[in-house]
């Protein structure tokens, strides 16, 4: 499988890496400079995942079965409505996790109290 991951942060590395121990070939995009990410751009190397900095060109879009992107990537970014346009699914770092876990997993959202609700949930676990 062809897998895009949109955005160079922690989740969006740890994402690419697991879709390449995954077995997928794996291509990771981030629209900031590179300058900005020398530790990653070395971490990705490490796992030969491919990757571009400073432009999200359509090279990741190309034969690409799958989107995994960012929680900062807004909907209203050119390579996501680019990729709506070619059909590709697309899908959260989170959802990608959970698709490759067995264990049961507590998710906390919202704009606000999370972090109340996320100490109470462990209190009571």
């Amino acid at each position: 499988m062809n897998i895009t991951v949109i955005g160079a942060g922690k989740s969006g590395v740890a994402a690419a890496i697991l879709a390449q121990k995954k077995g997928n070939n794996v291509f990771l995009t981030e629209s900031k400079s590179q300058e900005l990410y020398k530790d990653t751009a070395a971490e990705l190397s490490k796992y030969q995942i491919k990757s571009e900095f400073g432009q999200n060109t359509e090279t990741g879009l190309k034969n690409c079965d799958l989107i995994i992107s960012s929680p900062g990537v807004p909907p209203s970014a050119e390579i996501i409505r680019r990729a709506e346009a070619l059909r590709i699914p697309i899908i959260s770092e989170v959802e990608y996790a959970y698709r490759h876990t067995k264990n049961p997993i507590v998710a906390i959202t919202g704009t606000n109290g999370k972090t109340t609700t996320t100490s109470l949930t462990a209190f009571l676990l």
